[in-house]
Order: structure tokens, then sequence, then C-alpha cells
């Protein structure tokens, strides 16, 4: 069975919707101000899913560095 390369592959939409509805649900019934759902790549980690209760101080644009297990924030 050969190996498939996650980083790569497509979420679907109807997939990414659902993930934003469990995000903005889990950040308002434990009351805090942002949910992530992350997607880890070679180099870096990126927010997929982010939750829009306000303030979020995440967006779906931001992508850190990952250092030995941390990120860096570029």
């Amino acid at each position: 069975m050969s190996k498939i390369n996650t980083h790569d592959l497509a979420i679907p939409t109807q997939m990414l919707e659902g993930w934003q509805h469990i995000v903005d649900l889990l950040a308002e019934i434990i009351n805090v101000p942002s949910a992530l759902i992350m997607r880890i790549h070679p180099k870096d980690i990126e927010v997929v899913s982010s939750s829009l209760v306000m303030p979020n101080p995440y967006t779906l644009v931001i992508k850190n560095l990952l250092v030995k297990g941390f990120t860096v924030k570029q």
C-alpha cells in the first residue's frame, strides 16, 4: 500500500463548513476567545478553521514556522 501525501490534499468545502460549525460551537460552549483546527505541514502549521466568536486573534491566513515542536510567528 502506497503512502498518501496528506500535505497536498484539498479539504472539501462541505468538511470545512462542518469544521466551522464545530469550532464556533466549541468556543461558545467553553467560553474561550478562539477554537482552532490546525493543519501541520513539514515546516509550518496552518490555521484551517477558526471560530468566528469575537474577539479572535487568529485568522485563516496565519501560518507559523515549526521549530522543534514550537511555533515561531512569521
